[in-house]
């Protein structure tokens, strides 16, 4: 497994992140995990250091995975149809995924309801999705989130 690009472990009963099976994987740039029954991500990523998309959509997570940030070349992340109340103030701090991150994807987390200043500081960020959330207002930081593509 130590050569693989891409894993694939959609749609199966995973319940826990499987981080002992992926800690050889250095070379890992796609990881799909979706579909399952993920409650909590509790462990580390400091293995899957070109790690550039990760998909946790559709499990039953509660808290925003805040250790995705020891993905260092991260672009893609999404959480859709998950629980998710809130980005955690600690994802914003020290974190080397800030100039990378392109996509953040959390529609249809039903009970995320606030968008904070911080988000700007997602100087990369493309593609944010909050549709289907209780979000109410957004701070007046994201207009800061203007990309021009190729800077």
């Amino acid at each position: 497994m130590i050569n693989l690009l891409t894993v694939d472990l959609s749609s199966n009963q995973i319940e826990e992140f499987p981080f002992q099976t992926f800690k050889n994987c250095k070379f890992l740039v796609k990881l799909d995990i979706s579909r399952n029954k993920i409650k909590k991500i509790d462990g580390t990523f400091k293995s899957l250091r070109n790690l550039q998309l990760l998909d946790l959509s559709s499990n039953y997570l509660k808290e925003f995975p805040v250790c995705v940030k020891e993905c260092h070349k991260l672009k893609i992340l999404r959480l859709i149809q998950n629980k998710i109340e809130r980005i955690p103030a600690e994802f914003y701090k020290e974190n080397n995924i800030l100039d990378h991150l392109e996509e953040l994807n959390l529609n249809s987390n039903p009970e995320f309801n606030e968008l904070t200043s911080d988000i700007a500081k997602l100087t990369k960020l493309i593609v944010l999705g909050i549709s289907y959330t209780k979000v109410s207002k957004l701070p007046k930081e994201i207009a800061e989130l203007i990309h021009v593509p190729g800077q």
